[in-house]
């Protein structure tokens, strides 16, 4: 029997107080160096670009037309100032079957 299927015949959450609380904990005494990759109020039309290279070290020449695409229909939209989430495999970065999209160790 799964956790989630021994929680759900107990009928209470999965994750009760006492998980929080040491999730909390963990959380407050690691200690980290996190900075974002980019500023909030940097264009998603930047955002995108951005992460392709100080994660994937790649450049712009990778980037399909659906990427085009998707970011001037997020700032019509309205979710220019929204994180920017990506998906990291080699595949992520390019339009073309052939080419591999630069994640690199």
């Amino acid at each position: 029997m799964t956790n989630i299927e021994i929680a759900r015949e107990a009928k209470k959450p999965i994750f009760e107080k006492r998980d929080a609380a040491f999730g909390s904990g963990v959380c407050q005494a690691r200690h980290g160096d996190f900075a974002p990759i980019y500023p909030n109020n940097m264009p998603l039309a930047e955002k995108v670009p951005t992460i392709c290279a100080r994660i994937c070290r790649t450049n712009n020449g990778l980037m399909g037309q659906r990427i085009a695409i998707s970011r001037i229909c997020g700032n019509f939209w309205g979710y220019g100032d929204q994180p920017a989430c990506m998906a990291k495999t080699g595949y992520s970065f390019s339009n073309h079957p052939t080419k591999m999209g630069g994640m690199r160790a």
